[in-house]
């Protein structure tokens, strides 16, 4: 029983030594404000970015948080935006949070100091709060990455003007200007990779002297670098400009994976203005042609349409079988069928291609009797409400008829 005692009580101290190794608490002495510090894990490669969190609880609703970023050079530390947001502590109204990042450019176990907070009111520090200091293993890079690859994720959006995004040739021997933008999380500034290396004057492309900024975007638990590279350049022949290929490598601390990744551009269609007006008129000369082609085409389209409308219009205003039988006729021509069919060959020609059913047949043959003698039992009605249905498939072969008869001169 005893052994277990002591067992517990070893367990308790390991456990609070881990919660002490990344966490420390500051109070001030009126007990108005609590400081918690986390800290990260202390090994770290070289340039690898470090997140410390200060989280603040007080009653002031207006206060200026900040630490003295420029006192500690070795440590290349920034400060992040402050958040603030309702304590989750009764004891106070409200919680302030902000990160600082740091990094470390020697290899080695050494001690450094951790950042003293200082807590602002009406432009006077109220609070300083100090903390223990930090001993730190920064690990020198594996010997298989080069020296200064950049430690953190990149990323890399390549812009031309939009001349080149419509299909449209550009003019040779003028300037124009390939933008690139390189942004990488949690890195550096001066570990953002040089790409003007990358970037040479061939035969097609000249390259003018680039511009060079960068930027800085801070979040509330990361930084982004941001460098833009504006570049002139001026295609010198015409034809397909081929721009070089890009390629950015860097090292992920999250996987321990170094990573290569390869940018290729398309590429760009220049013409000069000979060609460029060579090229209209190629153009133009297409459209005529394509209009001269279609004319006829849409001419009996349009033709077969009114028929077909015609013919729908006189089946409707029947009266007697001779006017259903001249309405039938008109849609017939519209469907290109013989004008001088009989009732029998239109009656096939529907059956095929329009549809093939029995109340189809039987009107068709009550009506053929009502031609020549009356018929007791025919509906007009019920002929035109027959011959009326399938309006779509009446359509489509009247198309059909138009587009084929079109094509027949020419197949000949």
């Amino acid at each position: 029983m005893v052994i277990w005692r002591y067992l517990i009580l070893l367990l308790t101290f390991i456990l609070s030594a881990q919660v002490f190794a990344v966490e420390q608490t500051r109070s001030s002495n009126d007990g108005r404000v609590r400081v918690v510090l986390e800290l990260p894990e202390t090994d770290l490669l070289t340039r690898q970015f470090r997140l410390l969190q200060y989280r603040v609880y007080t009653n002031d609703a207006f206060i200026t948080l900040d630490v003295d970023v420029n006192k500690y050079p070795q440590s290349h530390l920034q400060m992040l935006p402050v958040k603030k947001q309702a304590s989750t502590i009764k004891k106070w109204k409200y919680q302030y949070q902000f990160n600082v990042l740091s990094y470390f450019s020697v290899a080695g176990k050494k001690q450094y100091e951790t950042p003293v907070l200082r807590y602002s009111e009406g432009g006077r520090v109220h609070y300083l709060f100090e903390f223990h200091p930090m001993v730190i293993n920064v690990k020198a890079l594996p010997p298989y990455l080069p020296p200064y690859i950049p430690m953190g994720q990149l990323k890399l959006d390549s812009r031309f003007p939009e001349i080149f995004d419509q299909l449209r040739p550009a003019k040779t021997d003028s300037v124009y200007y390939w933008d690139i933008y390189i942004r990488g999380k949690n890195i550096s500034k001066d570990a953002l990779p040089e790409l003007l290396q990358q970037i040479r004057s061939n035969r097609q492309i000249k390259f003018l002297p680039a511009k060079i900024t960068s930027g800085i975007s801070k979040q509330h638990e990361s930084v982004t670098q941001t460098l833009h590279y504006s570049i002139p350049f001026m295609i010198k022949q015409s034809g397909l400009a081929r721009f070089p290929d890009l390629r950015l490598q860097y090292f992920d601390p999250a996987s321990g994976r170094m990573h290569v990744s390869q940018y290729q551009i398309n590429n760009k269609l220049a013409l000069n203005l000979p060609l460029q007006w060579l090229l209209v008129l190629l153009l133009l000369a297409l459209l005529i042609w394509v209009l001269v082609i279609i004319k006829p085409v849409i001419y009996r389209i349009a033709l077969g349409l009114i028929q077909l409308k015609k013919g729908r219009q006189q089946l409707k205003q029947a009266q007697t079988p001779v006017e259903v039988r001249q309405s039938m006729r008109q849609l017939g021509q519209a469907f290109g069928w013989p004008v001088n069919a009989t009732l029998n060959s239109w009656q096939a020609n529907w059956q095929e291609n329009i549809a093939d059913s029995e109340s189809v047949n039987a009107s068709l043959s009550k009506l053929s009797l009502a031609l020549y003698s009356p018929v007791a039992d025919l509906s007009l009605n019920t002929v035109k409400k027959t011959l009326l249905c399938h309006g779509f498939l009446q359509v489509y072969v009247c198309l059909r008829h138009a587009l084929q008869a079109q094509m027949e001169p020419s197949l000949k």
